[in-house]
């Protein structure tokens, strides 16, 4: 109902290799340097692929946590009970 999952495709083993394959390493050293130095990294920095990626499903997950957090309890997935005290 909410959500659906990732926004993106899983990337497959292979494909995500890949792409990390592809990062600058001297861009690597340099963002790594950054998070050690306790820099503010923002959506525009270069990053990594597989950071990029998690930071995206983070967002996400804290997004629908957000959501299902506002609803009134008992409008999730945990079902209903009828007025005999039965599940619906």
């Amino acid at each position: 109902m909410y959500g659906g999952g990732y926004i993106f495709d899983e990337p497959n083993k292979r494909q995500l290799k890949e792409e990390q394959l592809h990062d600058d390493p001297v861009k690597l050293a340099e963002f790594e340097a950054r998070i050690a130095r306790g820099e503010k990294i923002e959506p525009g920095d270069w990053m990594p692929s597989e950071y990029r990626r998690q930071l995206i499903r983070l967002i996400e997950q804290h997004a629908h946590s957000e959501i299902i957090g506002a609803l009134p309890e008992g409008t999730g997935s945990q079902g209903r009970r009828a007025s005999n005290g039965n599940w619906r």
